[in-house]
């Protein structure tokens, strides 16, 4: 009887030193987010580890002490990348505005490694922006978007915000009459603002309105105001028609306006619509400045015998000035692609 009870015990022992054995060998990752200037641990910044795995990426989460230092344990081997998500005014770093782990920023933690790192982040500004609109639009006219892009060794680089995409920083505030947008890191930028009416209150007789664009420059901490004024005495009439006589029947037409940017031109959109069966444009309310209009693909004229003719992109310049109404008759050309070389943002 004892034989079996040293049999039994050494047999337990065997299976635990086994287990053991075949235990995970777990690694670490520690470190510390700090100010770039006073090397002070930044509290209350929100960092995600993430393991590129093929089949099973995982994602850790962890928020800095009030010294800056946080720790990701119990991680398994493999690549990982860290992302850093502050709170205004420190600035999400460059290439992870969108907050989203990337492969070439990624680097290897071997079984039982403990890897240190060290961020630094810098402070930046934020914009407020107001704006100027008709009387009683208010309730018909909704924001179709609001696009602010960073202007990057005199090239626009990324879009790092929209109104659909309300990411932690940059970060959205509500300001009483308009919109505050904090986290910015110092630089150049380009922001674009649409106002399109709410379909439930659209009819035949509308006034629309083309986005507007601005180029502004922002310091470190700095506050800037930047007011959007849709009470331009500007519009444009589009009337749409084919040098045969054809009718237009379905198309989509875009607006882009001319930017200039460091001796460097470039065309970004203002405006765009889909119309179907509607050889009329409504009336929209511009800023001055030079405009190229293109015909979209997919657009359609209804020949005199009712069949379906298909046209390419097409697409002119024009200018607007101040205070001007033009009335622009947009002529199809169903055998010219007419589309310019231009640079669109």
């Amino acid at each position: 009887m004892r034989t079996v009870k040293v049999l039994f015990l050494v047999v337990l022992v065997l299976i635990v030193f086994q287990q053991i054995g075949h235990a995970e060998i777990y690694c670490k990752i520690k470190g510390r987010v700090i100010d770039s200037e006073t090397r002070e641990g930044i509290p209350n910044v929100y960092v995600n580890a993430h393991r590129f795995e093929h089949d099973n990426p995982k994602d850790y989460f962890v928020m800095t002490d009030t010294k800056g230092y946080f720790t990701f344990s119990n991680l398994l081997s493999g690549r990982y990348e860290i992302c850093y998500n502050p709170l205004y005014p420190y600035v999400a770093l460059p290439d992870q505005e969108h907050f989203r782990a990337k492969w070439e920023n990624s680097f290897l933690i071997k079984k039982g490694e403990v890897k240190y790192i060290e961020q630094k982040l810098v402070k930046g500004g934020e914009i407020v922006l107001k704006y100027n609109l008709p009387i009683g639009i208010d309730s018909e006219y909704s924001w179709d978007d609001l696009c602010l892009y960073r202007i990057e060794e005199d090239v626009i680089k990324r879009n790092i915000i929209t109104i659909a995409h309300k990411w932690k920083n940059p970060e959205f505030k509500k300001a009483s009459d308009g919109f505050k947008i904090c986290g910015l890191a110092p630089g150049e930028y380009l922001i674009s603002r649409s106002l399109k009416k709410k379909s439930q209150y659209y009819s035949g007789d509308d006034v629309e309105y083309a986005g507007l664009v601005r180029l502004f420059k922002l310091e470190k901490l700095e506050s800037k105001t930047l007011v959007l004024d849709y009470t331009s005495a500007s519009r444009v009439n589009l009337n749409i028609k084919d040098k045969n006589g054809n009718k237009f029947h379905r198309g989509c037409i875009d607006l882009y306006k001319e930017i200039v940017m460091n001796n460097k031109t470039g065309f970004c959109q203002v405006w765009e619509h889909s119309y179907q069966r509607n050889e009329v444009v409504n009336p929209i309310i511009i800023e001055q400045g030079k405009y190229f209009i293109a015909f979209d693909f997919g657009g359609e004229l209804i020949g005199s015998d009712g069949s379906v003719i298909e046209f390419p992109t097409n697409g002119f310049l024009v200018n607007i000035e101040e205070g001007e109404i033009k009335e622009l008759n947009l002529v199809i050309s169903l055998n010219e692609r007419l589309f310019p070389e231009i640079n669109f943002l």
